[in-house]
């Protein structure tokens, strides 16, 4: 996310020489993690065989690295299409939907895991409600409440501007 706020301060061309690493990157990256002996726990899996705290380190560690390379990837290989409008909708309504989405996945799986027990169905219906009912949610909050106000606030307490100017 903070990355996807960096880059889009400023239009930044996909580098064309790195399609070839990108696409091995999103082909090899889930074929290494299943290299691993995982157990089967939501969200990110734990791994066999490690204490808890250095599994925890290691399964973190392995996420925020999927994550960023994903994103990289992603850049990379979808960076050069044309600016859509549902994908700038979902991109300015995504901090809403980074926050919600985990605590309210684990109400709808509490909620629905005895309800709805087709896992399919059951996640289907979880990620309408976590990402497209969210940032709907989002969007009508920002209609509502003028946001500006509060960003400036905080980017000023985060970043230090200097002298009457912005950083």
């Amino acid at each position: 996310m903070l990355l996807g706020l960096v880059c889009g301060q400023r239009r930044i061309e996909p580098p064309r020489l790195a399609v070839l690493p990108a696409i091995a990157f999103v082909i090899g990256w889930p074929a290494a993690m299943g290299q691993f002996d995982w157990r089967w726990t939501f969200p990110f899996m734990t791994l066999s065989g490690l204490p808890a705290a250095t599994g925890g380190v290691v399964v973190s560690l392995l996420v925020s690295i999927g994550y960023l390379a994903y994103t990289t990837a992603g850049f990379v290989l979808l960076g050069h299409i044309r600016e859509h409008a549902v994908a700038r909708f979902f991109a300015r309504n995504t901090v809403i939907v980074f926050i919600a989405h985990m605590p309210l996945y684990y109400l709808l799986e509490f909620l629905l895991l005895d309800a709805i027990p087709n896992y399919a169905t059951r996640v289907s219906l979880e990620f309408l409600i976590c990402f497209v009912s969210l940032a709907f949610t989002s969007e009508a909050v920002r209609r509502v409440v003028d946001l500006r106000p509060l960003r400036d606030r905080l980017v000023t307490a985060i970043v230090p501007t200097s002298a009457g100017g912005r950083a």
